[in-house]
C-alpha cells in the first residue's frame, strides 16, 4: 500500500519579513572587558545572544537589533558595529548569487545520494532563504502547477505572533481523506532556523515534479 503524504508548514515569527520591517539588526562585537558576569548582564537586559560567537572572557559577536545595542550601553558596553544593516547586507549578497539552487549531494561520493534541484525551486531573498510572503507564494505556485497532486493551503491555527500555520496534502487525490496511512512532515518550529523551511519546500517540489517518473516517489493510490 502506498503512503499518503501530509506536509505542515509552520509560521515561526522571526524569519518573516514582518519582524524584519519592525526593527533593524546589526552584527556587532561586544568587548566583555574581562567582566566575569558580562554575558549574564547582557542577558538580564533582555538582549538575545543565542547563535552568537563567544570568545570566553573577551568578546562576543552577535546579531542584535539597534534597540538591543542601546540596552547594552545601559550596562556599560559599547558595541562595535561590524555590519550596520543585516537586511541590506543579505539582500546585496543574494543579488550577486544565482537565483537557482544547486544540486544536492556529490556525484560519485561514497555514501551520498545526488539530487538534482527541482525545476520549479528557486532561492528566496533572505540570503537564499524565504520570507513569509515568499513561503506563501511557493505553496500557491505548487497548487497552480500541480492542482491534481496538492491541496490548497489551509490554516490549522496561528503562530505566537498571529500568523497562520498552514497544512497541505500531497497525494494523487489531495482533496479527500482516503483513510490510508499518512506521513506528516513539518518545518520551521524555531524562528531562527529558516533552513528547515527551505528543505521542506525543496522536498515538496521534488515529490510533485517526480511523481509518476521516479519509482522512489509514492503518493497514495485513489
Amino acid at each position: 500500500m502506498d503512503r499518503l503524504l501530509v506536509l505542515l508548514l509552520s509560521a515561526a515569527a522571526s524569519v518573516t519579513a514582518f519582524s524584519q520591517a519592525q526593527e533593524r539588526y546589526a552584527r556587532v562585537r561586544i568587548d566583555l572587558n574581562n567582566r566575569p558576569d558580562g554575558i549574564r548582564d547582557l542577558l538580564a537586559r533582555g538582549i538575545c545572544l543565542d547563535h552568537s560567537d563567544i570568545e570566553p572572557g573577551k568578546a562576543i559577536i552577535a546579531e542584535i537589533s539597534h534597540r538591543e545595542m542601546e540596552l547594552a550601553r545601559t550596562v556599560g558596553f559599547e558595541p562595535q558595529v561590524l555590519v550596520e544593516d543585516l537586511s541590506a547586507y543579505y539582500a546585496a549578497r543574494a543579488a550577486t548569487s544565482p537565483g537557482r539552487a544547486k544540486d544536492f549531494g556529490e556525484p560519485g561520493c561514497p555514501g551520498t545520494t545526488h539530487y538534482s534541484a527541482p525545476a520549479h525551486f528557486v532561492l528566496g531573498s533572505q540570503g537564499g532563504f524565504f520570507t513569509w510572503q515568499e513561503m506563501q507564494d511557493q505553496l500557491d505556485s505548487m497548487l497552480a502547477y500541480f492542482p491534481d497532486l496538492i491541496s490548497p493551503k489551509v490554516s490549522i491555527g496561528a503562530s505566537h505572533e498571529g500568523r497562520p500555520i498552514h497544512v497541505v496534502r500531497i497525494s494523487n487525490n489531495p482533496n479527500s481523506d482516503q483513510g490510508r496511512p499518512e506521513v506528516l512532515y513539518d518545518a520551521l518550529h524555531h524562528a531562527r532556523e529558516p533552513e528547515s523551511a527551505i528543505q521542506l519546500i525543496f522536498f515538496m517540489w521534488h515529490l510533485l515534479e517526480n511523481y509518476g517518473n521516479d519509482p522512489g516517489v509514492h503518493l497514495s493510490a485513489g
